[in-house]
């Protein structure tokens, strides 16, 4: 993960780095169990899903919508976000069943793994350079809309 630039030090972009540590540790753990145990491949590819779900959201919804905003990051953020499309349709779209198909499992892992690296090396020292407080601030909002949509507390994602 990044440690050069302390983009870390940014609120969102900190627990989105955490987000992706919490993510390549459920990548590792795919990769101990695929081919052995069935069951805790499942369970962990359930549990990566989950989590990849909304950590998908919160960039889209935060950082992802402040970076549109600035000039010159248009194909950048194109580029990224059909890499969310692409978990959407590939990994995000697996079920988790005891027929799991081990190829299609490690090409998705495989690709996660490379969007995290690009994210962690590229998106997240660009954003801590390029975006203000005011849109750090904002991208709180979003990912504090999305906490209150996940618990059910709908009142709070408006207020």
């Amino acid at each position: 993960m990044c440690d050069y630039c302390g983009c870390r030090e940014v609120g969102v972009i900190g627990e989105l780095s955490d987000d992706h540590e919490l993510l390549m540790d459920l990548v590792a753990r795919i990769r101990r169990e695929i081919g052995r145990d069935r069951a805790g491949t499942a369970s962990a590819l359930s549990e990566l899903q989950s989590r990849l779900r909304l950590h998908l959201e919160r960039e889209e919804e935060g950082i992802f919508v402040q970076l549109a905003a600035e000039p010159g990051f248009d194909a950048y953020l194109a580029d990224l976000e059909g890499d969310h499309r692409s978990a959407r349709e590939g990994l995000l779209s697996l079920e988790a069943r005891s027929e799991l198909s081990e190829a299609e499992v490690v090409g998705g892992l495989e690709e996660l793994e490379a969007h995290i690296t690009r994210e962690e090396q590229d998106l997240f020292p660009a954003c801590r350079m390029v975006l203000s407080a005011e849109a750090f601030a904002e991208a709180r909002l979003a990912h504090d809309r999305i906490a209150a949509r996940e618990s059910g507390n709908e009142m709070a994602a408006s207020s």
